[in-house]
């Protein structure tokens, strides 16, 4: 099986390291601690509890900025809708 892009080549395929990660590999070499992965069974009650009340306030605003947002526009289109048929009814009376 080939990879996507690179057309039916079956050989594994090798690239040049980024310069940035060849920097980073000659300061720290093989030895790079990595960022710890949490999962959600080993967090205590009181932090899932901070992050669902952290995630429903963040949904709460963005459901909130969307009312706001659809509310605004609709606003507006109807004083464009008003605007507009205030112009058409001049424009056809002259």
């Amino acid at each position: 099986m080939g990879y996507m892009g690179f057309g039916m080549k079956k050989e594994v395929f090798t690239r040049k390291p980024k310069e940035a990660l060849k920097k980073i590999k000659e300061t720290y070499g093989n030895d790079i601690v990595r960022a710890k992965t949490y999962k959600i069974e080993s967090a205590s009650k009181q932090t899932l509890l901070t992050i669902r009340q952290k995630i429903a306030d963040q949904k709460e605003s963005a459901l909130i900025r969307s009312i706001l947002i659809f509310s605004a526009s609709c606003f507006l289109g109807v004083l464009l809708a008003a605007y507009w048929s205030d112009l058409i009814k001049w424009w056809f009376m002259q």
